[in-house]
């Protein structure tokens, strides 16, 4: 009997256990996707003469969105991180507010790009973005077609081709002109006339 109540027990312990999350899953609920999160409307921004270092910082605590940026990198390749930015805006969406901070930031010979991923959203510049490719696999099995092998397909002896064209030159041979019109020296024609220019 002991036994029995001890099965019991645990039978109730283990169902009242939250099933185990699934592999590659948080046992937190999952945040919507970065994508969806983008077109968010903030509904009021007000930055007064702030820093850029310090915009970007509030646009993702406002919007919930994890920002990864190399300031240090992007100081190198020429962005001033300390550069004043002023926005008075009301409901606009997470991912223009964001566009107009990387306009605001960048210059004629920097421009900042944002790549997004499922778990953040980074910025960087032309050249940074340069240094790291990104490789894309397409599927082109549908592009692809087989080559049928031909098993009666005509055969082709080059020697007979040869033998049967006409060489040229022979006294039988129609003219290229047609029949009635004279063959004409080019050759003669050319030097005549330039001894009739040099002597006159």
């Amino acid at each position: 009997m002991p036994r029995f109540l001890f099965l019991m027990l645990l039978i109730l312990t283990l169902g009242a256990l939250p099933p185990p999350p699934a592999m590659g899953q948080s046992s937190e609920d999952p945040q919507p996707d970065i994508a969806l999160r983008m077109h968010d409307l903030v509904d009021s921004v007000l930055i007064d003469h702030a820093t850029a270092r310090q915009a970007f910082d509030w646009w993702s605590r406002t919007t919930g969105i994890p920002l990864v940026i190399d300031w240090a990198g992007m100081e190198n390749d020429g962005i001033d991180p300390d550069q004043a930015i002023s926005l008075r805006l009301k409901h606009v969406p997470a991912d223009q507010l964001l566009h107009i901070l990387m306009q605001q930031t960048g210059n004629d010979f920097a421009q900042l790009i944002a790549e997004p991923s499922p778990w953040y959203v980074q910025i960087m510049t032309q050249h940074q973005a340069n240094r790291h490719p990104v490789t894309r696999i397409y599927e082109v099995a549908d592009l692809l077609m087989e080559i049928p092998h031909f098993t009666q397909a005509p055969s082709l002896d080059l020697r007979d081709a040869l033998s049967n064209t006409p060489t040229g030159g022979g006294g039988g041979e129609p003219s290229l002109f047609g029949d009635d019109e004279p063959r004409r020296t080019i050759g003669h024609t050319t030097r005549s006339h330039c001894i009739n220019i040099a002597t006159k």
